[in-house]
């Protein structure tokens, strides 16, 4: 009798040690297959959605893959290397009406288009009676318009640029005026007049800018194509990134004094000058005006 009672003991001896096993396994088996679907949650929540990858490549888009809408130039000239310039006093010319802020651009009669963008290549024309600056222009935001899209490549002309001193002498020969006599005739190929309004600073390549626009224009005689007009409002409709990388106009020393690039504001009676600002901000001051600074394209 004592000999089958120390059996059954032992048996459930067994039968204790082998169920604390199992137990002990299925924690454990439990344990990892958490940590496992923790970590795997984890790893997922940090990746991207689909979504997310595609919207964040689309917005890093080379510009060597925008559409180029840019016309093809038949006729213009490149700065030559140790060039010298001659300042044209017909350039001094103050503008007495200056859009206070950018609202007031953006509803300007003679904006069709409005784009925010940078400077890729520059050429220059001197065949007519002012100077144009010819550019290649990366669109990378439309603020107003239809006829430009987003990330495409467009050819903006603006009046003012360089002029070679043989152009200036033609030009100066009808009056019996002639400055640049001291020059050979290969000289004054190789050195310039320069036309800016009120003393406003060329484009570079390498700008940024927020640009307002004519619609399309055409001129057969200088390019293959349509291009766009700067210089509907000259300067006081172009904002340039600063090294703040908020955007500014430029406002000439005389417009200074005048104070008419001021606004008069009729709630408060007092006068401001629009400073310097974020692309956000210019886009949100449109938009707190009723205007519609990004449309659907």
């Amino acid at each position: 009798m004592l000999f089958i009672i120390s059996i059954l003991f032992v048996i459930l001896f067994l039968a204790f040690y082998i169920y604390e096993i199992c137990t002990k396994k299925n924690q454990t088996e439990s344990i990892a297959n958490e940590t496992t679907n923790t970590a795997s949650s984890d790893e997922t929540a940090s990746q991207p959605s689909d979504t997310e990858s595609m919207n964040r490549i689309k917005e890093e888009k080379s510009i060597s893959d925008y559409t180029n809408c840019a016309a093809q130039i038949i006729d213009s000239f490149q700065i030559a290397e140790n060039a010298e310039f001659f300042p044209c006093a017909a350039a001094t010319y103050e503008f007495v009406y200056y859009p206070a802020r950018i609202q007031d651009i953006y509803q300007c009669g003679y904006i069709e288009n409005m784009v925010v963008g940078e400077v890729l290549d520059i050429v220059y024309y001197d065949k007519a009676t002012f100077p144009y600056t010819i550019y290649s222009f990366a669109v990378t935001d439309v603020l107003k318009g239809m006829d430009i899209e987003k990330e495409s490549i467009i050819t903006v002309v603006e009046t003012q640029g360089y002029r070679r001193l043989s152009r200036a002498e033609e030009i100066y020969a009808k009056s019996g005026y002639s400055p640049y006599s001291q020059f050979s005739a290969e000289e004054k190929e190789q050195n310039y007049e320069v036309f800016t309004f009120a003393g406003e600073p060329l484009v570079a390549v390498g700008d940024h800018y927020v640009l307002s626009l004519s619609g399309k224009m055409y001129n057969e005689e200088i390019m293959k194509g349509y291009y766009f007009d700067a210089s509907k409002l000259a300067f006081m409709g172009k904002y340039i990134e600063n090294d703040e990388g908020k955007y500014e106009r430029y406002i000439s020393e005389g417009m200074r004094i005048e104070r008419v690039m001021e606004y008069y504001d009729p709630v408060t009676k007092e006068q401001y000058l629009e400073g310097p600002k974020t692309l956000e901000e210019l886009k949100e001051a449109l938009f707190l005006n009723g205007l519609n600074p990004s449309p659907k394209r």
